[in-house]
């Protein structure tokens, strides 16, 4: 077993191969009962190894949200990475639909790879329960491992990618 220590109040105990938490934030304990958010997770962060998978949800928060409301907006600079554990998340560009975001899904990355403002909007298609996690915190595990870093960089870089295919094939 591996102890990992968490920003609040909660133990968190995980085995090395499977997401088996004890003691969990209710949110984020029904997404770990979630088969969909489990493999859309792993393969979001497919670079990074299982303990950093779980130290990066040991560090997240939890936001409900309602339908139609505006989570991040073009040309904004977020602090945070936002991982969606129910509903669904618009993103657009100039208030046209480019895709639509699911369970496991992240974004807000864009911020990060890049220093500078959201390259798209992003709205609640329905009710939407995200997790959040602050760069800062993600930054702190970074100058612990530079391999952490490097693999993160390049998990997240994918991820921007994707949603840049998705935006250029929707022009053409």
């Amino acid at each position: 077993m591996i102890y990992l220590a968490s920003k609040a109040d909660f133990p968190i105990f995980a085995s090395r191969n499977n997401f088996s938490f004890a003691a969990v934030d209710p949110i984020l304990s029904g997404a770990l009962m979630n088969e969909n958010f489990i493999h859309h997770y792993r393969s979001s962060f497919k670079n990074l190894n299982q303990r950093e998978k779980e130290s990066l949800l040991v560090l997240a928060d939890s936001w409900e949200i309602e339908a139609g409301e505006i989570v991040l907006e073009a040309g904004y600079l977020s602090h945070q990475l936002y991982i969606i554990v129910e509903g669904s998340v618009a993103m657009t560009c100039n208030d046209s639909e480019i895709t639509s975001l699911g369970v496991g899904d992240i974004f807000g990355e864009s911020a990060f790879v890049n220093g500078e403002g959201e390259l798209f909007s992003f709205v609640t298609e329905e009710e939407t329960v995200l997790l959040t996690i602050d760069f800062s915190f993600i930054a702190k595990l970074a100058r612990l491992s530079s391999y952490f870093a490097g693999r993160f960089g390049t998990s997240i870089s994918e991820c921007l990618s994707r949603k840049l295919e998705i935006f250029e094939a929707k022009l053409c």
